[in-house]
């Protein structure tokens, strides 16, 4: 069988199925990365913010490719975001393409033969999901996108070397060629920060596949891709690092009581992904409660079942556990987060999950066309949700206030949305709404749910902008001194309360 027609079959089945996320729209932060050209070079005189976008300054975020890529864009299509989100969708059809590759190769050496169908199997279920919506049809999130596909070079590139490295033939071949894993792997640093477990991936995979164990063949693969991330680990993490301005600060324990939460919680979105949300909206638990007991007891026994089936023969059940932990790693909330949870998290992570998924399968005695039906069944469920999700990101045609407050009725925590939609109200003169929406999110007690960019003082600062716009002298100034009161040392607030004095004399 011819594995690259099979592989672009694949490509353009999923192509097909997220379509429709293809359209003229801008939603949540597309506004001020590609609207607003945050991250978008227009012409040679801005070619400084490929290395040096605003969006570092701002949110942290330094990914030269994902610019590059957004300028290409641009270059292409202007301001036609159709062509934005064609790139995307292409994008994940590549990725598609790519897991495929990886799959076919994983599983025929662990089953000893050919697996062209099981590995298209795991392709298709691993990219029609609606959790993947949210990377493919939110432009702001191809990093996510360029990191995969370009981890997936790396790691291919990287098996295909050291399995020639077991023929004695192919050493001259191998040492040529060890560059080009390095070479993309540093291209997907450049796109996403997370995409520096790509060496331990690897790892992972060649200890699955059986493959060399002469570790002085191990270094010209792995050589290159250690310098890699020592380099860019220095550079990121030293000289461009600039914390978001509204990081608020989280006790240790309480991150990673609540992410061992979270992380049964996304286990559960791999295998039922029928509930994708935009919000970053989780209960926070300050400590050891039943619910952290019974998650950090569960992945304990996930964990020991995974290697206690190892030891006997079946390793891709680890294979997958070590694969969604290494991914899901940089994002977890070990480390301080912007954003406590998010679909986006799951796009990578969830590949050995399903891999290990499939295989299982296989090993039940099945006939033939019964494993097809139910193969078939799934996939034309999860091509039928992931349809509707692709649906609710354009909704409204990009317009914000339809997408936020679709997605506040499935999480009324979602702080990012009351915070964009009081200030879409505030910016069209509609005062009541905006007000109504800020005190909501005012309401919400920061102690109990994660917090995002919109803290209570982005709320006050809000409802401050909200009187000195209406005029609201009665209201305004009272909030202003009370927000001083709070905040002290808040100039944002001391400038609005000069404003509010300049505008209400008699106040």
């Amino acid at each position: 069988m011819n594995t690259r027609l099979v592989a672009a079959l694949v490509g353009l089945a999923v192509a097909a199925i997220y379509s429709n996320a293809v359209g003229h729209y801008l939603v949540w932060t597309d506004v001020f990365q590609i609207g607003q050209q945050r991250m978008v070079v227009r012409d040679l005189a801005n070619v400084s913010m490929v290395w040096s976008p605003p969006q570092l300054y701002g949110e942290n975020y330094w990914r030269p490719l994902q610019v590059l890529a957004n300028s290409a864009d641009w270059l292409f299509w202007g301001d036609s975001w159709t062509g934005y989100h064609a790139t995307n969708v292409a994008l994940h059809a590549l990725c598609a393409m790519l897991v495929f590759g990886l799959s076919a190769f994983v599983l025929e050496r662990v089953r000893g033969k050919s697996s062209i169908a099981l590995a298209v199997a795991v392709a298709l279920l691993w990219a029609i999901s609606p959790l993947k919506s949210e990377s493919v049809a939110w432009i702001a999130d191809r990093c996510s996108l360029l990191a995969a596909s370009l981890v997936l070079c790396s790691v291919l590139l990287s098996l295909h070397q050291l399995a020639r490295e077991e023929d004695e033939s192919g050493r001259a071949f191998a040492a040529r060629f060890f560059v080009w894993p390095a070479v993309f792997y540093l291209l997907a640093l450049l796109s996403k920060e997370s995409a520096i477990g790509a060496p331990l991936l690897l790892a992972a995979t060649h200890w699955v596949c059986g493959l060399t164990t002469d570790r002085r063949k191990w270094w010209p693969v792995y050589a290159p891709l250690a310098l890699v991330s020592v380099g860019y680990a220095l550079v990121r993490f030293t000289l461009l690092w600039h914390p978001h301005a509204f990081e608020v600060p989280v006790a240790l324990q309480t991150r990673i009581a609540t992410q061992a939460v979270l992380t049964v919680d996304y286990l559960w979105s791999v295998f039922w992904p029928f509930r994708p949300l935009a919000s970053d909206a989780f209960a926070l638990h300050g400590g050891v409660d039943a619910t952290v007991a019974a998650s950090a007891l569960l992945l304990l026994g996930l964990l020991a079942g995974a290697v206690a089936l190892a030891r006997r023969g079946y390793p891709l059940p680890l294979f997958g556990f070590i694969w969604f932990v290494v991914c899901l790693g940089p994002a977890a909330n070990i480390f301080p987060q912007r954003h406590l949870r998010g679909d986006r998290y799951l796009y990578f992570a969830s590949y050995g999950l399903v891999l290990a998924t499939v295989w299982a399968v296989t090993l039940v005695r099945l006939p033939r066309i019964a494993m097809f039906s139910a193969f078939s069944l799934v996939l034309v469920t999860l091509s039928w949700a992931t349809v509707q999700r692709n649906a609710e990101w354009a909704v409204g045609g990009g317009d914000d206030s339809a997408f936020f407050r679709l997605e506040l009725q499935r999480s009324p925590q979602f702080r990012e949305a009351l915070g964009h939609l009081c200030q879409l109200h505030t910016e069209r003169g509609e005062y009541a709404e905006a007000l109504a929406l800020c005190e909501r999110g005012l309401a919400l007690d920061s102690r109990k749910y994660a917090a995002t960019a919109w803290q209570p003082q982005s709320f006050r600062a809000q409802v401050l902008d909200i009187h000195l716009r209406s005029g609201d002298c009665l209201r305004g100034m009272p909030a202003a001194r009370e927000a001083l009161v709070l905040y002290p040392q808040n100039q944002a607030f001391r400038s609005r309360l000069a404003a509010l004095r300049e505008r209400c004399p008699t106040q």
